[in-house]
């Protein structure tokens, strides 16, 4: 089992693990595109998966019709200063 060490943003120090955070994004990607569709038309889904070997973040995701990737590095070094949305954020900020 992948175990990170993440602080929260009441800086309380925590261990969590890949799947824990996997959820979390996706239940925020599912809140994302509900409020999207509501908001702005916009239709999708998404789903988050973690590669070992690549040490990589997989969100794997479809708008409108159009089926898209997003990856990124993922180290626990750069997760111990960061909160469990971090992922979320980075996904939103760059897809």
């Amino acid at each position: 089992m992948f175990v990170l060490s993440l602080r929260h943003k009441t800086t309380k120090t925590t261990i969590m693990t890949v799947q824990e955070i996997i959820n979390y994004t996706d239940s925020q990607i599912k809140d994302w595109y509900k409020t999207s569709e509501e908001e702005y038309g916009v239709v999708g889904h998404g789903k988050t998966s973690y590669i070992e070997s690549e040490q990589q973040i997989k969100v794997e995701y479809t708008e409108n019709g159009l089926d898209k990737t997003w990856t990124m590095y993922f180290h626990e070094n750069y997760t111990v200063s960061e909160s469990i949305d971090w992922v979320f954020n980075c996904w939103m900020e760059q897809a």
